[in-house]
C-alpha cells in the first residue's frame, strides 16, 4: 500500500521577517522525517501586500533555497508560497520541492480581492499536477478554495486527474466555519484526499488566524484537525482508502466534461 505520511506545519508567522521565520520552523521542524511537507501561505513572511523587501527572485531567492535544503535534509516533497518578482510581474508563488532539488511551481489564481492583493499581484493562469511517491498533486493556495471549477477533479482515460488536494492558507478567525466546510466539501465532491494548512496567530494587519489545518478523507471524514496553536500535525494518508472508495462509489464516472478556457474561465 502506498502511504505518505504528511507534516502540516501550522506556524505563527513573524510579520514580514523571512530569515527569522525560517530559523523559527527549522527548531519546529527539527529532527523531522516525512514524505511530504506542507507550510502556510506565506509562511516567510506573512499575508503582507508590501513587495519591497519581501518579494524574492522566482528561481532561487532564500526562501526557495532553504525548502530545497529541507526537502534534501527530511526526504520530503515540502510546499510553501513566497511572494516572487518574475520578469516585472509579482505572483503568489507556490513551489513544491523534491529532495534533489528539482521543483514545480504554481501561482495563485483568484487573488484576494478584499485584501487589496489584486492591486500587487498578478494571477496565475495554469493548473498543475505533482507526482510523487504514486500520488498525484495539486497545490493551490488559500482563496482558490472558494473557487470549485477551478479545484475540481477530472476524469482522463476512466481515472482521476489527482488525488491529493492541498490548500496553503493564510485563513482568518472570523470566517473558520466557511474554511472547515469548504475543505470537507472538496474532499467529497473530487473523490480525493484534502489537506488544508493555514497559520495561527495575529498577523500585522490586526488579523487573527485560527490555525484549524486539516487532513480530510476521500468521503469527507476529517482525519486530523489541529487547534489554534503553533504545531506540527502528523498524518499518514492511505493510497488504498482512496482506490476502495472510488472503486465502491463511482462518481468520477460521471463528472461533467466541461474543460475551462484559455482565460480560466
Amino acid at each position: 500500500m502506498r502511504k505518505l505520511l504528511t507534516l502540516c506545519v501550522q506556524s505563527d508567522i513573524i510579520w514580514e521577517d523571512c530569515t527569522a521565520n525560517l530559523e523559527a520552523l527549522n527548531t519546529l521542524l527539527e529532527n523531522k522525517k516525512a514524505d511530504l511537507i506542507v507550510l502556510p501561505e506565506f509562511f516567510a513572511h506573512g499575508f503582507t501586500m508590501k513587495r519591497e523587501g519581501i518579494a524574492q527572485p522566482s528561481m532561487d531567492g532564500l526562501t526557495l533555497s532553504w525548502m530545497k535544503e529541507l526537502a534534501f535534509k527530511t526526504g520530503a516533497l515540502v510546499c510553501g508560497t513566497q511572494m516572487v518578482n518574475h520578469e516585472d510581474h509579482y505572483f503568489n508563488r507556490a513551489y513544491i520541492v523534491c529532495p534533489t532539488g528539482d521543483f514545480s511551481y504554481y501561482d495563485k489564481k483568484h487573488l484576494f480581492t478584499m485584501g487589496g492583493e489584486q492591486e500587487i499581484l498578478s494571477p496565475g493562469t495554469t493548473l498543475i499536477k505533482v507526482p510523487w511517491k504514486g500520488w498525484n498533486i495539486r497545490p493551490l493556495i488559500c482563496y482558490d478554495l472558494r473557487f470549485p471549477v477551478w479545484s475540481r477533479n477530472r476524469s482522463f482515460g476512466g481515472s482521476p486527474e489527482y488525488d491529493l488536494l492541498i490548500y496553503m492558507a493564510n485563513w482568518p478567525k472570523g470566517r473558520a466555519n466557511h474554511w472547515r466546510s469548504l475543505l470537507i466539501a472538496r474532499a467529497i465532491e473530487n473523490q480525493c484526499w484534502v489537506i488544508g494548512v493555514n497559520r495561527t496567530g495575529t498577523d500585522g494587519n490586526g488579523v487573527i488566524h485560527h490555525g484549524g489545518s486539516l487532513v480530510i478523507s476521500p468521503t469527507g471524514e476529517v482525519i486530523s484537525e489541529a487547534a489554534t496553536e503553533e504545531m506540527v500535525l502528523e498524518t499518514s494518508l492511505d493510497y488504498e482508502t482512496l482506490m476502495s472508495w472510488r472503486k465502491k462509489f463511482r462518481v468520477y464516472r460521471d463528472w461533467d466534461s466541461f474543460t475551462l478556457d484559455e482565460a480560466g474561465r
